[in-house]
């Protein structure tokens, strides 16, 4: 299916975008500083790992709080932005796209660890760092607001609803949507290959509904996913003091995880270049009126 894209009044060229990015980048980097210099004052709170999610919470309300503020105050529509939820048909197939990409990523990641670990055991935590232990001491409601609605909500507004059509308006949209995926894949660089497929996954999804709001629920349900399984890893093994990450690494599961990954990636990328939009193509802003 082609879609189209024109823009007429440009709404989004006066948005400074440089302004929200830096609030990304620098902004997490000052609130995720925050329980380090909290723990190095109050050395009984570094434990307490609840408190460096509750700051992230925060992090991500400021992001959106930011986001909507820079709309209204150029005078954009945030309910353009946001579209309306698709019929359940045009739902489900975005929704059923979020398990091949948690397999991807769920696997690439055990691969490349599993290598890293096989061959270079004392580097066997690059990609699986002890931080998944501190998932025990984290309180379920308070990192489940955090991963799985918090995050993507915040994420999907400055990436889809707001950078893709601003950098559309400077470039086009192909440089947009090709740039806005690697930024987002980039910024999540444990696993970038594969959120950089996720960020594609979504684009398209917004871009061939007109619906953020459909985009924010795959991508709450992808960080349900991964939720679920960082909870899962920072359990322990029963009888044994080691946690299920440190069983890893073994060459049955590198060649077992890499083919599962070549797999779930074979069908991201087809799936990828059959729904890429091609010809002139209309951003969802320009077609909720």
């Amino acid at each position: 299916m082609n879609v189209f894209y024109l823009f007429e009044t440009k709404p989004f060229s006066r948005i400074r975008i440089r302004f929200l990015l830096a609030w990304f980048l620098f902004g997490s980097a000052l609130f995720l500083s925050i329980p380090d210099v909290a723990t190095f004052f109050i050395p009984s709170l570094k434990t307490n790992e609840t408190m460096f999610e509750v700051v992230l919470i925060i992090f991500y309300i400021s992001i959106f709080l930011f986001c909507t503020e820079t709309l209204e105050r150029n005078g954009i529509s945030f309910s353009r932005i946001i579209g309306t939820l698709p019929s359940f048909k045009k739902t489900v197939l975005p929704i059923f796209l979020t398990i091949p990409v948690y397999f991807f990523s769920l696997f690439s990641l055990i691969f490349f660890a599993s290598l890293i670990g096989f061959f270079f055991p004392f580097q066997s935590n690059v990609f699986l760092p002890e931080e998944l232990d501190s998932f025990q001491h984290i309180n379920p409601l308070v990192g489940f607001i955090g991963t799985v609605l918090a995050a993507p909500i915040a994420e999907e507004l400055l990436f889809r609803g707001i950078l893709l059509h601003r950098w559309t308006e400077k470039w086009g949209f192909q440089k947009a949507f090709i740039g806005t995926s690697l930024l987002f894949g980039l910024l999540h660089f444990q696993n970038a290959i594969s959120i950089t497929f996720f960020a594609l996954i979504l684009g398209i999804v917004y871009v061939r509904t007109g619906s953020l709001t459909l985009s924010i629920l795959c991508h709450m349900v992808y960080n349900s996913f991964s939720y679920i399984q960082d909870r899962l890893a920072a359990l322990p093994i029963e009888g044994e003091t080691a946690s299920v990450q440190e069983s890893l690494f073994s060459p049955d599961l590198i060649i077992m995880s890499g083919i599962l990954a070549a797999l779930a990636g074979i069908f991201l990328i087809r799936y990828i270049l059959i729904h890429w939009p091609r010809g002139l193509v209309v951003l969802p802003y320009d077609r909720n009126t």
